[in-house]
């Protein structure tokens, strides 16, 4: 009969190694020869098969696994919170400087908006350039005066903002046109912030963010795209290349290109200069030259549009033509100085003719 494996149990080995000593008992009692039987623990033990530790390496291996997993979710939810944080403040800074924009139009609209309105850069209150009573930074602020008033209203952010007071300590300055990089002008634009709250109670000491506005008056900088031309009805251009960085405008560019032209873009792929660098030379004009200048000829003192005598002075005489004492003419008899036109529809002066 085959020998079968003993099964792996406490109690099953202990009697099998009780009956083995009996045996070892009774043969030397009888002057027996026995050979030595082993015990069931060393066969078990030798029948046993080696174990190297290959269940507990692949443990570590997977604990190390779990733990990297763990670490790069927690850098994952970490780099997806910064993200969110930087979309929310880039989306609330946007919303500030929508704000900013509306004031500032409304700004725009309330004080320069009627007719009897005057507009003036704030360095013109600098009487004397070697010792300016405006410091740098608000040179270039706008300034709106009333015909009738004395006192300026600017438009720029800040609580009554004024270009010859200096700005409180407490007050927190923006940046809003850096330095155009002339070494002998001190004309960055900075404008005085303002604080926004949000509507709960506890934002009342922490602002959610701040906005500041400037408004410039592109109406006292050089066009650079008025038409070529002699005629004296129409605002033409005075010689661009009378500006020193502007040395080969007129020369380069024609009056075809010159009325098309709408932005910086299409001027720097232009031959305008003769500097090497022609964005550093936009840039140290930019307070000075323009593209985008509108106006409107409005009479300041009394509001609408200013009459234009510029077409009766540049007709040709006509013996017809007389001229008008205005001082001894009766003011429901005299003739209206707009009161013909020639074949073209332009406007003439006349007066009446004798019979």
């Amino acid at each position: 009969m085959k020998n079968m494996p003993a099964p792996n149990c406490p109690q099953t080995k202990k009697i099998e190694n009780i009956a083995c000593a009996r045996v070892q008992v009774a043969a030397s009692s009888r002057n027996i020869a026995c050979v030595g039987f082993p015990s069931v623990n060393d066969n078990h033990s030798s029948d046993r098969p080696k174990e190297n530790g290959f269940a507990l390496a692949l443990s570590l291996a997977l604990l190390s696994f779990l733990a990297l997993l763990v670490l790069a979710l927690v850098a994952l939810i970490g780099v997806e919170a910064r993200v969110a944080d930087a979309a929310r403040s880039h989306r609330l800074a946007r919303e500030h400087a929508k704000v900013a924009l509306q004031i500032a139009l409304g700004q725009l609209k309330e004080n320069l908006g009627p007719d009897q309105r005057v507009s003036a850069q704030a360095d013109f209150l600098n009487s004397d350039p070697d010792n300016p009573i405006v410091e740098g930074g608000k040179r270039y602020w706008t300034g709106v005066w009333a015909n009738q008033e004395s006192n300026a209203t600017w438009l720029v952010s800040g609580e009554d903002p004024d270009p010859e007071d200096s700005v409180p300590s407490d007050e927190i300055t923006v940046p809003l046109v850096s330095s155009t990089g002339d070494p002998s002008e001190d004309d960055p634009v900075l404008a005085m912030s303002v604080n926004v709250h949000s509507d709960s109670p506890s934002s009342s000491e922490h602002p959610s963010g701040r906005y500041a506005y400037w408004v410039g008056d592109e109406g006292v900088k050089a066009k650079l795209n008025l038409p070529q031309g002699n005629d004296a009805r129409v605002a033409t251009s005075f010689g661009v290349s009378a500006i020193d960085d502007f040395d080969r405008f007129d020369a380069n560019i024609d009056g075809n290109i010159r009325d098309r032209l709408l932005s910086n873009g299409q001027l720097l792929a232009l031959d305008f200069t003769s500097n090497k660098d022609a964005n550093e030379t936009l840039a140290r004009n930019f307070h000075d030259v323009t593209l985008h200048s509108k106006g409107v000829i409005a009479d300041t003192k009394l509001g609408g549009l200013r009459k234009d005598l510029t077409a009766g002075l540049q007709w040709p005489s006509d013996p017809y033509i007389k001229s008008i004492d205005a001082e001894n003419v009766d003011p429901e008899q005299r003739p209206s100085p707009f009161e013909g036109r020639d074949s073209n529809g332009t406007l003439v002066l006349t007066a009446p003719r004798d019979e």
